[in-house]
C-alpha cells in the first residue's frame, strides 16, 4: 500500500497518467464543507479512470457518491490517500466504443440484476441509486432508464445514469451486457 498527501485533482491526474488500477481510500476529519461528521472515501480506479467514488459515514451509511462525491472531494486541500494497487482482482473491462467517457459510451448497454437486495443494502444506496435499480430489468437500456427517470435522454443525463449503473455494478448488484441496436 502506498500513501500520498495530495489534493484529489492532482492525485487523479497522476493515477490517470499511470493508467492505475486499484482502490484509493482516505479517512476525512469532521467539518468538511457539505459533510459534518468524520467519513471515509473509497475510489475504484480502472486503467486510471474512476469507476466508483463514494463517501461513507459511521456505520457504512452512504453520504455521497458519483459526481456529487467528486464535487465535495475536489473542494478539499491535500489529504492522505492510501492506494492499494490491484491487477488480479480488477473488475472486468467495460465495453467501450471510444475514449470520450471514463465509464462506457454505448447507450445500448443493458443492466441486469444479479442479486436480491435486502433492506440493509437498500438503506446504503442513495435515492437515485434505488430509482435506477428499480428500473433495471435485463431488458431496458441505460438510455431507456434515463428517459424513464428524467423524461430526457440528453448526454449529461445518460452519463449520470451510467455512473449510477457502474456504482451498482461495483457493489455486485447488477451485470452489464450490450443490446442489439434496432
Amino acid at each position: 500500500m502506498q500513501k500520498f498527501t495530495l489534493d484529489l485533482r492532482t492525485m487523479l491526474s497522476l493515477l490517470g497518467e499511470a493508467e492505475q488500477t486499484g482502490q484509493l481510500t482516505a479517512d476525512l476529519p469532521s467539518g468538511i464543507p457539505g459533510l459534518k461528521k468524520r467519513c471515509q472515501v473509497r475510489i475504484l480506479l480502472q486503467g486510471g479512470k474512476v469507476v466508483l467514488c463514494e463517501i461513507t459515514g459511521g456505520g457504512g451509511y452512504l453520504l455521497a457518491s458519483g459526481d456529487e462525491a467528486i464535487r465535495l472531494l475536489t473542494q478539499l486541500r491535500a489529504c492522505v490517500w492510501k492506494l492499494e494497487e490491484s491487477q488480479v482482482d480488477e473488475p472486468p473491462s467495460l465495453p467501450t466504443t471510444s475514449s470520450q467517457s471514463p465509464l462506457f459510451d454505448e447507450r445500448y448497454v443493458v443492466p441486469q440484476r444479479i442479486a436480491s437486495v435486502n433492506r440493509q443494502m437498500l438503506e446504503q444506496l442513495s435515492r437515485r441509486q434505488r430509482q435506477v435499480l428499480n428500473l433495471v430489468d435485463g431488458v431496458r437500456t441505460v438510455e431507456k432508464i434515463t428517459f424513464l427517470l428524467s423524461a430526457s435522454s440528453d448526454d449529461y443525463s445518460i452519463r449520470q445514469t451510467q455512473v449510477i449503473v457502474q456504482e451498482l455494478r461495483a457493489r455486485g448488484l447488477i451485470i452489464i451486457s450490450s443490446a442489439q441496436q434496432t
